[in-house]
């Protein structure tokens, strides 16, 4: 129909303007491409690595079929195609990445392709916020999010020194974290068809059913970034 003949056109403008420039860039040693999104991609840039002398590297986050079979159907021909595209270009990378053990062993099983894990996590320089850094942090917050401001603050004054999570000595000026303070949730998304935000949701209501059956829970500020 209309849209396949729309897609096929589509992936052949973007592989062409893709071969363009990577031929054209600065030789690199290495070509490291994020998959998905990977599809045209791929072949582009495994055809540039090996016309290039480049190492072409992979770092698997997921395969672009299974998010296409997502509103096409597992069954649908172009989802077909995706998968079978992806497992042939995606065996000729020079090297693999992942960040779960759990994408290393699939891709190993089903694709025969063996991928490092290197795990998704922060660096070892990161480390706990002062007390002070998390408050200046849920202040500004406080200004844009009613959620962050302590429900007693009245005046731009009032809500500097105290927020829902910490108060700042009036004397001193040190800041201590709030007795009845409530929990900070925070997830980040990708917003993706493939990432069901319902689990969350709905774990969140079956807290809150929790709470007004007489648990002794704390109050919960949920954010998504």
């Amino acid at each position: 129909g209309p849209k396949l003949v729309t897609y096929a056109v589509k992936v052949v403008v973007q592989s062409l303007q893709l071969l363009r420039l990577l031929l054209t860039m600065k030789l690199q040693a290495h070509l490291l491409m994020q998959n998905p999104p990977g599809l045209p991609g791929i072949a582009v840039a495994w055809l540039v690595c090996a016309l290039r002398g480049t190492t072409f590297i992979i770092d698997w986050h997921n395969y672009g079929y299974t998010i296409m079979a997502l509103s096409l159907g597992a069954a649908h021909p172009v989802v077909r195609l995706a998968k079978w595209y992806e497992h042939l270009f995606g065996r000729l990378s020079t090297l693999n990445l992942c960040v779960t053990n759990a994408m290393k062993d699939d891709l190993q099983k089903n694709w025969g392709i063996e991928a490092t894990t290197l795990h998704d996590r922060p660096a070892s320089v990161f480390g706990k916020t002062s007390l002070n850094l998390q408050h200046e942090l849920f202040c500004r917050l406080a200004n844009t999010y009613p959620e962050f401001q302590h429900p007693g603050s009245v005046g731009e004054e009032t809500k500097a020194e105290a927020t829902v999570f910490t108060v700042c000595g009036p004397n001193d000026g040190s800041v201590t974290l709030r007795r009845d303070r409530p929990a900070l949730l925070v997830s980040s998304t990708s917003w993706t068809e493939d990432e069901d935000f319902s689990i969350l949701l709905k774990a969140l209501e079956e807290y809150e059913g929790y709470i007004r059956g007489g648990s002794l829970l704390p109050s919960l500020v949920c954010v998504i970034t």
